[in-house]
């Protein structure tokens, strides 16, 4: 394959798949991230993403579909920061820090 990369399918059921645990974040619960361990994992090469015209061709696939999802994960974030900066402003228009009571 002259060391270029090429995306496999591994179903969950095959034997030397494991997923430990999942990792706990902030957010995002309906997305599940976890660690994938592959132990001496045997796939046919039917398994192979998008067939023999993608071998080899990942690297450039993945890195085209991150920069096409990042604006969308940048988009997540926006509502969320608005919220924070509207609590945040609120807050400190409401505080009252020392009063003044020469006056």
């Amino acid at each position: 394959m002259d060391g270029k990369i090429t995306a496999i399918i591994v179903p969950k059921e095959t034997k030397g798949y494991a997923t430990p645990k999942l990792v706990e974040k902030m957010g995002m619960d309906g997305m599940e991230v976890a660690d994938v361990v592959l132990q001496d994992v045997r796939v046919p090469f039917e398994n192979t993403l998008g067939g023999e015209e993608f071998r080899g061709r990942t690297f450039k696939t993945l890195t085209t579909e991150i920069a096409v999802g990042k604006p969308g994960i940048f988009a997540e974030a926006v509502g969320p920061a608005q919220g924070a900066f509207d609590m945040t402003l609120r807050y400190d228009k409401e505080r009252v820090q020392r009063r003044n009571f020469c006056a």
